[in-house]
């Protein structure tokens, strides 16, 4: 479970995560950044996952994590949108397609949203906690 301190930088998992996906979004896409590109959203959306929400997403296959979603419960509609954002990323980085530039474009905007919509499990215990008068 990832505590508000716990990487050198200060920076709990999601605040890290926004802020490199707020980077990724902004910057100038072209052919050759792709790839790069395909590889730090998976990257981002993947270590947000496992050190915020303990979700072993970096140690499993897109496939894999499918299953481990349901298992952990994540809401439908949000663990639709991660599978969405890691297939296009795989079909970037291992099959090279780039037939779909709208859409690889927008893998970090897709991306920031779920993180700011599926809070890590430190937000969601402090809020259990706030909720229960702990």
């Amino acid at each position: 479970m990832d505590s508000p301190r716990a990487f050198s930088d200060g920076r709990a998992s999601r605040e890290r995560a926004l802020d490199e996906l707020k980077m990724m979004g902004a910057a100038r896409l072209d052919e050759t950044d792709v790839k790069l590109y395909c590889v730090r959203v998976s990257e981002t959306l993947r270590e947000y996952l496992t050190h915020g929400c303990d979700i072993p997403a970096r140690d499993l296959a897109t496939s894999e994590l499918a299953q481990v979603l349901k298992q952990k419960q994540v809401p439908q509609n949000i663990a639709r949108h991660i599978l969405n954002v890691l297939r296009v990323c795989d079909k970037v980085k291992l099959a090279n397609d780039v037939s779909d530039p709208f859409a690889i474009k927008a893998l970090a905007s897709i991306a920031q949203q779920i993180v700011l919509l599926y809070p890590s499990v430190f937000e969601r215990t402090k809020k259990t906690f706030l909720i229960s008068g702990l």
